[in-house]
């Protein structure tokens, strides 16, 4: 029987599983739906990662030695009640024997450990939340944001589908100039005017995620020139830019790598250069891209690492 690693990356649209070997092999891969229990009942995020590990189709002839989870709903700095909980549902449900180790962290420790493999260097995730994290040359974390409700955390899905619909409702009021926005987001929903969103947004039915998928929209906004659309983007690249350079101080290391990572960095360039060129303008040794090994593999090989598996 052959030993597995099984590695996830948690997030709050989707979460992505790997299996490799104890040589990080990889064995096999799959997808599944979001697991953030702050935003959504534990049960359902233990169903969605059980239903991403079956996705798997491993058979009989593996054997699981540790399950590594980059987890949305922490940070690292703190214990939370709930993670043990789900820890404990989790080896119960997925039908982990009493062997099985499971190692949580952050999920942007996880994309960071992607970046660096444990050296020095900078994360900034941003999909429907956002969060960073930094190493130190003596391998101590520091974060930022990832505060969750009732913060917007700055430039993520979520903040910019916020801010957007802001601007909606002051348009609606003439307390805020016109945007192109008020009739995409009306197409959206298939409705006449942005008071009927009152009771589609405020709908037990409408998730974090599903507000924070607007972003896409304000993104091809902005592409298409809409002034309000623009200011957005551009402002959640800056608070992406500040994160960085928040963490470059803090670590007192500015030739490092600084990753990018999320749903909001990969759709939208305008996002990705304004935050490398602001990163580089302050320090321009940062080597400044988005990681080469995909977190749920990086969590895997924390995992043998970690374990000396």
């Amino acid at each position: 029987m052959k030993n597995i690693i099984i590695g996830i990356d948690g997030g709050g649209t989707a979460t992505k599983i790997a299996a490799l070997d104890c040589a990080g092999r990889l064995v096999a891969q799959s997808e599944t739906e979001s697991m953030n229990y702050n935003f959504m009942p534990m049960g359902e995020c233990v169903s969605n990662v059980c239903a991403g590990i079956n996705k798997l189709s491993l058979g009989g002839g593996y054997r699981v030695t540790a399950c590594a989870i980059g987890d949305p709903s922490v940070d690292d700095e703190v214990a939370y009640e709930l993670s043990e909980r789900f820890i404990n549902e989790l080896r119960n449900r997925a039908g982990f024997s009493r062997d099985t180790k499971i190692l949580l962290k952050s999920d942007v420790f996880m994309a960071l450990y992607g970046l660096t493999e444990g050296k020095p260097g900078v994360l900034i995730i941003s999909g429907t939340g956002s969060m960073g994290m930094a190493i130190d040359k003596k391998g101590a974390a520091v974060t930022v944001g990832g505060w969750g409700n009732p913060a917007t955390d700055k430039g993520s899905g979520y903040d910019i589908a916020v801010k957007a619909l802001s601007a909606v409702f002051d348009a609606s009021d003439k307390t805020g100039p016109a945007t192109v926005l008020t009739k995409e987001f009306t197409n959206f929903y298939k409705v006449d005017k942005p008071r009927e969103l009152i009771g589609i947004l405020n709908g037990g039915n409408c998730k974090r995620a599903d507000i924070a998928a607007l972003a896409a929209i304000v993104s091809g906004c902005a592409g298409a020139g809409d002034e309000t659309a623009c200011a957005i983007i551009n402002g959640a690249a800056d608070d992406l830019a500040g994160y960085a350079l928040s963490l470059l101080r803090r670590i007192d290391f500015g030739g490092c790598r600084v990753g990018m990572y999320g749903g909001v960095f990969f759709n939208n360039k305008v996002i990705q250069t304004r935050f490398k060129e602001a990163v580089l303008r302050h320090f321009p040794d940062a080597v400044v891209g988005f990681p080469e090994i995909p977190p749920e593999i990086a969590a895997a090989r924390y995992a043998i690492n970690i374990f000396k598996l």
